[in-house]
């Protein structure tokens, strides 16, 4: 972590939680995240309540545990003095993110709704414009493109020629 800050890299630190709750975890990370570099990302793909994630089942999280892990955040922030974070919440179905209107950032906490599915380009804009057609206020824009899973890799241009224009790009 230190040579991340030492090269002004911004690190994400992407939770699959499985059982565990976002807020917890975020709680268990609090040594990384009072680094002024590092953010969170929170992937509902991956949080259930029961059995195993994946196997062909999506999990979700609802957006009074998004907001509770918001607030966690904002509270490092203001208490470490730390520049703004920008939370990432991944999300390609409408199942993965209840109630996600209610899901609100704070002057500090800067909130990114993340399209990351993948696929054809023909998906990828179904699924980009499904994802931000009920966007909470104020939250900014993402998408996620493969390398090894999108058929083809989408390029730059493909990516940003979407509306609204995605903000926050990452490739995996």
């Amino acid at each position: 972590m230190p040579q991340a800050a030492a090269n002004r890299l911004h690190v994400v630190l992407d939770l699959q939680s499985g059982r565990a709750r976002f807020p917890d975890q975020v709680r268990d990370l609090a040594p990384l995240l009072a680094r002024p570099h590092v953010s969170v990302a929170l992937d509902p793909e991956w949080r259930v309540t029961s059995g195993r994630p994946g196997g062909g089942r999506i999990g979700t999280v609802d957006a009074s545990e998004v907001d509770e892990t918001i607030q966690i955040v904002d509270d490092m922030v203001r208490q470490g003095g730390l520049p703004p974070k920008m939370p990432i919440i991944h999300q390609f179905t409408p199942s993965m993110i209840t109630n996600k209107q209610a899901i609100s950032g704070t002057p500090n906490v800067q909130v990114v709704i993340h399209m990351d599915g993948f696929g054809s380009l023909g998906l990828k804009r179904g699924s980009y414009a499904r994802v931000m057609a009920d966007l909470p206020a104020g939250a900014l824009t993402g998408r996620k493109n493969f390398y090894d899973e999108d058929r083809p890799t989408p390029t730059a241009l493909q990516t940003v020629d979407n509306a609204p224009r995605p903000i926050f790009i990452s490739y995996q």
